[in-house]
């Protein structure tokens, strides 16, 4: 599924020629509300997820105390490692004074069971066969070989959870304080998670009721972008490599796949500058102005986009302006949607 930050994207490219297109919408308003009150619930943040962030914050406090005896599943290795497959260096698979518990499966599954035992300054050199259920898919049922070397062990110490280690983080009145301000983090960050979430369902279902009279010229175009985009390297493209060389399919092949994709991106970013004209949503100067002044300061984003910090650097852009406007009336539709 694509995400939001791609649907800004899109709407971005698309926004300006919604109305040269017949383009039919359906009861907007009645189901998103028909949607958000089916599909809207108090969420709870898991007592695990609150566990792991307590964990975390002992663990920036952590003490590390060397120790000299074979390393243990729970000690932290200090290793220089190096991977290939068959004889060819595999790409990065190598690493200098590499920090790690053991026993966390860090490593690809059988590599900690290999290096279990070890003594600082030891050397071993050994084959860990893939399993065929890797979560990398190109070397799934592939022979690795591996050359380890240890050049430290240590035990981690944490401290307790109390009202000394809240002194130490400062800012904090006590432990009873730091646990309500990470309860309320979590909160906040997994509400955002499930509107986003919502978002994404909500402009599917408003997609599937839309008609639109799209231009072929413009699905071709949108069946590049994507496909470009999983060209553009990372997990995503290595993926893709193995999915064509598995189903013995070409990069066309691909792109005909990908042709519902673009349809629906498409229209969906059709549908959404039709609402903003339909109900008069506006964006005035000032909140243009403001967020780009936001994203100087700020310039990372959750939307998942390149990050356009490049491109503000000279706001009087008009690219960059367009953008930011279109955005920002993306984000009023979504909340327009919300609320009724």
């Amino acid at each position: 599924m694509y995400s939001l930050g791609f649907v800004l994207f899109v709407t971005f490219v698309y926004w300006y020629i919604y109305f040269f297109m017949k383009i039919t919408l359906p009861d907007y308003k009645i189901i998103a509300k028909k949607f958000y009150k089916e599909n809207t619930k108090n969420l709870d943040v898991p007592e695990a997820k609150f566990e792991e962030a307590i964990l975390w914050l002992r663990r920036s406090r952590a003490q590390y105390i060397a120790l000299n005896r074979p390393i243990e599943v729970g000690d932290v290795a200090d290793i220089d490692f190096d991977t290939t497959v068959g004889l060819i260096p595999l790409e990065g698979g190598a690493g200098r004074k590499y920090l790690f518990m053991l026993g966390k499966g860090k490593f690809v599954p059988g590599f900690e069971e290999r290096i279990t035992g070890m003594q600082i300054g030891e050397k071993r050199a050994f084959d860990v066969a893939v399993p065929e259920d890797y979560w990398l898919t190109d070397l799934c049922g592939k022979s690795l070989h591996f050359s380890v070397t240890m050049n430290n062990i240590q035990k981690e110490v944490l401290p307790d959870f109390n009202e000394e280690f809240a002194k130490t983080l400062g800012g904090f009145k006590d432990s009873k304080d730091i646990e309500d301000n990470i309860r309320r983090g979590l909160s906040l960050e997994q509400n955002d998670r499930e509107i986003h979430r919502l978002r994404l369902l909500l402009l599917d279902a408003l997609a599937k009721e839309t008609k639109a009279d799209i231009e072929e010229e413009m699905i071709t175009k949108e069946v590049e972008r994507v496909f470009n985009e999983f060209k553009r390297g990372g997990p995503a493209q290595a993926n893709v490599l193995n999915y064509l060389a598995q189903f013995n399919k070409t990069e066309e092949d691909f792109k005909k796949e990908l042709r519902p994709e673009a349809e629906r991106n498409i229209t969906i970013a059709l549908l959404l500058g039709r609402i903003a004209v339909e109900e008069k949503i506006v964006v005035e100067e000032s909140e243009v102005e403001g967020k780009i002044e936001e994203l100087k300061k700020y310039p990372s984003t959750s939307s998942g986009q390149e990050n356009p910090e490049e491109k503000i650097q000279d706001e009087d852009l008009p690219s960059m302006r367009l953008y930011v406007k279109n955005m920002l009336a993306t984000e009023k539709v979504l909340t327009f949607l919300e609320q009724q």
